[in-house]
């Protein structure tokens, strides 16, 4: 990912229990991710998770009011499920909503292919900021830890006054 015009950031597990430690957070799982960088990822989170106290959740039902979100998601053709929609309003107003994207657990003869699809995956950091943007988040970031250059991690804020 990190060749894909993302700069390098702070190393993920000690970034997330700085940034959210203050505050009261959830990590949502999502599916799949089971082996290579996805496993890697859930592993540094499922870690920073138990140091904090914060809930891991697997699909389903969030508790309202949280301070912070961290979702855990497949990278795949770049798209947010609109199904987050409602999961993102779970964040109290202001609140941080954190996005880490792993490329998707491949056969050894698609890496390849995936791989070259350079195209897709410039594109990729762009139309998650888009996608973000447009379920009500603002001041955006994304980068790509230096421990897990693979990853792509969106945040941002939840907007205070609602886009409807």
């Amino acid at each position: 990912m990190r060749g894909v015009d993302q700069l390098p950031g702070p190393a993920l597990a000690e970034w997330l229990v700085h940034a959210l430690r203050p505050l009261r957070a959830a990590v949502l799982m999502g599916s799949g991710g089971k082996i290579g960088s996805g496993a890697l990822l859930r592993a540094h989170v499922t870690a920073a998770a138990a140091q904090c106290g914060w809930p891991v959740l697997a699909e389903g039902a969030v508790p309202a009011g949280l301070g912070a979100l961290v979702l855990i998601s497949t990278l795949g053709d770049a798209r947010v499920d609109p199904a987050l929609m409602p999961v993102v309003e779970t964040v109290q107003s202001g609140g941080l909503v954190v996005e880490l994207a792993h490329p998707p657990s491949l056969r050894p003869w698609q890496v390849l292919q995936w791989l070259r699809r350079t195209r897709v995956m410039r594109s990729a950091a762009e139309l998650r900021a888009r996608a973000w943007l447009g379920f009500g988040l603002y001041s955006l970031e994304q980068w790509a830890p230096v421990d897990l250059p693979r990853v792509l991690v969106t945040c941002g804020r939840r907007r205070a006054i609602p886009d409807r």
